[in-house]
């Protein structure tokens, strides 16, 4: 039997010129499993009237044509309409408008493309209610589609923000102790 000995190191032990190799391997290898649970938590945030609720994401942010963010929901149009909408509308109003929208959602793009787009929030109407209504909903539709978006691009830009971060040499250190790793003296982790 043969018995080979390495040294080896702490991530702050290493040179800097290695330790940057290593920042830049660990990265080159990460796959972002909780990328969804943080974009929903930034939607929670950034959605304080609380319009958007079965909320399923789409994103692909590799900085490629095609790519970006968009989601599917159920939009809350009495809640946009009470807190968002930015004309006041007196109750009736809001009553008759919600008894001629039966529903208002978002569907994320399809396949490989995953940008926002205005056309991605539809709704189901009532055709019997009165006409009147057309040309005001046609003001708070096109109200709901810039909210959504304005999402959406809020979205992706942290998105964007969280696969692009690189931390500092003594935050990866405190990260490689923390969970125990060592590395031989060409940066490869043990």
């Amino acid at each position: 039997m043969r018995i080979i000995t390495k040294e080896v190191y702490k991530f702050s032990e290493l040179s800097e010129e290695i330790r940057k190799k290593v920042i830049e391997r660990w990265y080159d290898n990460e796959d972002y499993p909780y990328l969804t649970d943080d974009l929903l938590q930034k939607l929670a945030h950034f959605d304080k009237a609380k319009i958007f609720s079965d909320v399923k994401m789409a994103y692909s942010l590799s900085n490629c044509q095609g790519d970006g963010l968009s989601f599917s929901s159920t939009i809350n149009l009495e809640a946009f309409l009470k807190k968002v909408y930015s004309k006041k509308l007196s109750s009736e109003k809001i009553r008759l408008l919600l008894d001629y929208i039966y529903k208002v959602f978002s569907q994320h793009n399809k396949g490989m493309y995953c940008y926002y787009h205005k056309s991605d929030v539809c709704f189901t109407y009532n055709e019997d209610e009165k006409d009147n209504m057309e040309q005001l909903w046609r003001d708070v539709f096109a109200e709901i589609q810039t909210y959504y978006c304005d999402m959406c691009k809020k979205l992706e830009k942290s998105g964007y923000a969280i696969l692009e971060y690189r931390p500092s040499d003594s935050e990866f250190s405190e990260f490689s102790d923390d969970n125990n790793y060592e590395y031989y003296s060409n940066g490869k982790m043990i």
